[in-house]
């Protein structure tokens, strides 16, 4: 497991090619006429994509919070990164390798198969 933490800034959740578990916590609290986010985008170093996305449009301080848990394919070359729109936005959870970029089980560490 390797958490991760983000508040108005962004950064690379995992970079090494295989398969991600995901798991995290996004909250947002609306400030009067300001659009916030909190999304993960993965980058193939070419171009970026929106693979999920938390968007709140608020016209009040109104907190709204969403969990996630999705699992994400890395080929070579490609990144996960978290985004953060402002101090008032966070995105906090979790990743995990689950399998190899040929689909291997890759065991928690300390795992020892009987």
């Amino acid at each position: 497991q390797t958490a991760f933490s983000f508040s108005g800034t962004s950064g690379v959740i995992a970079n090494t090619t295989g398969f991600y578990r995901i798991y995290a916590a996004s909250t947002i609290e609306g400030a009067s006429g300001t659009d916030h986010f909190n999304r993960l985008t993965m980058s193939d170093g070419l171009s970026t994509k929106i693979i999920w996305e938390h968007f709140a449009s608020q016209t009040g301080n109104v907190l709204t919070a969403l969990n996630i848990d999705i699992t994400v394919f890395l080929a070579s070359g490609e990144s996960v990164n978290g985004v953060s729109s402002g101090t008032v936005t966070g995105l906090i959870g979790s990743v995990r390798q689950i399998a190899d970029v040929n689909g291997n089980l890759v065991n928690p560490s300390g795992f020892n198969p009987q």
